[in-house]
């Protein structure tokens, strides 16, 4: 089962006029941190998945990493806090990095696609 299908999530590309194709997510209300996920996944632009997964595997590694990362244009609490082995999403999800990781893994490849 792929980690997105675990957390309730589903990808969807849109064509939107004088815009071009888009990417969105969208959770499921019955599963615990599927919203926060969906949310965050949504606000990255095409750049800042491949920088977040970058930070999250240095973090699982033991490197150097950023310790909080916003995306462009969040504001508030919406963001991913990494306080290893866990991340905390928009600070009120905590997931474990590993999982984090396969998200965006995941997020990253359907975007290529």
């Amino acid at each position: 089962m792929a980690i997105k299908e675990e957390y309730g999530l589903s990808f969807e590309r849109l064509k939107v006029v004088d815009w071009g194709l888009t990417y969105t997510c969208s959770g499921s209300s019955s599963i615990e941190g599927s919203g926060s996920l969906a949310l965050l996944l949504d606000m990255l632009s095409d750049n800042e998945p491949q920088f977040l997964l970058d930070e999250v595997e240095l973090a699982i590694t033991g490197g150097s990493y950023e310790e909080y990362y916003s995306p462009d244009g969040a504001q508030g609490h919406n963001g991913v806090r990494i306080v290893s082995p866990n991340a905390i999403i928009n600070g009120t999800f905590t997931m474990p990095l590993t999982e984090l990781k396969l998200l965006l893994q995941e997020w990253i490849a359907f975007v290529e696609q």
